[in-house]
């Protein structure tokens, strides 16, 4: 199984249904008029082979729920549409119509044999073989489903969320915590699930100084902790205001170091490694030079979460993190009172 994040785990189902897809809306809907659209996408064994039955249960709030199935079939599968089979071929565009005869999802079949299902309106398709199932969801989803297709938010350490919306360790626990009805050995692999450690997602911040903060911190305490005695001197006086005047100049324009922050189309993307920058009140001597950046969507909870990181001055990481982007950027070179 990979997930929307990329995360690879062992999936291991019998003959219950599990949730693969399951719209969880973080935000009210009122925001965004798509998240009306309720998507549940399950998944079950068929029979003694490894094939997979699916079934895709589409809706709103406000109407009854249109449910797909796709069931194997020798060497083939069968579609049903509302529990009437829908015959689907390479040479036409199936559509799949609800109880107002409204189409909710067309289908056809690829030139692999594969089955294509597209529910525009929900933000889904699917990619259907007996054997492998690839499910894509729009970017209006991100964030915004759950169960074992994973969290679709760029974080993988959130994939293993189960439906109590915490986290466990072992694949085996999650797949059987998205259970729906389990019975058998689905069933005693759920009651498992549901004794082991289940940890909710928290966000720790800390208090966070640049090393040019730092430094100047250690040489302010320095100063002070001369002794009185010396410090009344007229040379130490002097030493003392040269040193003063020294520090309130560097205190001025000192280098520090940061992630850089570019918004670029309805992306916002972070310095993969911390830059140079200069005080908005001093003058800097700039070189163009490519950067690499990590970029995500710009409604995304990680954009939002880094960037309030960083406005909190905290410390950000994203070493670990893969370059999407490069952009050439005016790098300081030095800053000047």
């Amino acid at each position: 199984m990979n997930t929307f994040n990329n995360k690879t785990y062992p999936l291991e189902i019998e003959g219950s249904w599990h949730v693969l897809l399951h719209t969880a809306y973080q935000q009210p809907a009122r925001q965004h008029s798509q998240l009306k659209q309720n998507v549940t996408i399950l998944a079950r064994k068929a029979g003694s082979s490894e094939d997979k039955e699916i079934r895709v249960i589409l809706g709103t709030r406000s109407q009854q729920s249109n449910v797909i199935e796709l069931i194997p079939s020798g060497k083939s599968y069968e579609v049903k549409v509302n529990n009437k089979t829908v015959q689907v071929s390479s040479q036409r565009v199936s559509e799949a119509r609800d109880e107002n005869n409204k189409v909710f999802a067309r289908m056809y079949v690829t030139p692999d044999k594969s089955l294509r299902v597209m529910a525009v309106k929900h933000n889904v398709e699917l990619l259907y073989r007996p054997s492998i199932t690839v499910i894509s969801a729009a970017n209006s989803l991100r964030d915004q489903v759950r169960g074992l297709c994973g969290t679709f938010n760029s974080e993988v350490a959130t994939d293993f969320t189960t439906p109590k919306n915490c986290i466990v360790r072992k694949p085996e626990h999650f797949v059987a915590s998205w259970a729906v009805m389990a019975a058998g050995k689905d069933a005693e692999k759920q009651q498992e699930a549901l004794r082991v450690p289940c940890f909710a997602k928290t966000n720790k911040y800390a208090n966070v100084v640049t090393e040019w903060e730092e430094k100047n911190s250690r040489e302010n305490s320095r100063e002070n902790s001369r002794d009185d005695s010396k410090e009344n001197s007229p040379e130490r006086r002097q030493e003392s205001e040269e040193t003063t005047e020294r520090s309130r100049t560097e205190e001025k324009c000192g280098e520090a170091t940061g992630i850089k922050v570019m918004k670029a189309d309805d992306q916002v993307c972070f310095s993969i490694r911390p830059q140079p920058i200069c005080k908005s009140h001093c003058k800097s001597t700039t070189k163009m030079e490519q950067v690499q950046f990590h970029c995500v969507p710009k409604d995304s909870s990680n954009a939002r979460h880094w960037q309030n990181m960083i406005k909190r001055g905290a410390t950000l990481d994203l070493a670990q993190k893969p370059a999407n982007k490069v952009m050439s950027i005016p790098v300081p070179q030095s800053c000047q009172p």
